[in-house]
């Protein structure tokens, strides 16, 4: 059986901030966003995956 998992990022002070778009700005987590990054990690360790697919990232330059 087909199973897909969907993710979004983490907590982030920009869209903590009443939701604002922050489209691809590379802004940190905030710790909130980093301890539900790391809740992401325990709840899909063990899991083999096929595939994994996100969205495109502009690294700095």
């Amino acid at each position: 059986m087909l199973k897909v998992y969907l993710l979004r990022h983490g907590q982030t002070a920009w869209n903590a901030d009443n939701n604002r778009y922050c489209g691809r700005t590379d802004i940190p987590l905030t710790a909130k966003g980093i301890a539900q990054a790391e809740a992401v990690r325990e709840q899909l360790q063990g899991i083999a995956f096929d595939g994994v697919y996100s969205s495109p990232w502009n690294a700095p330059s």
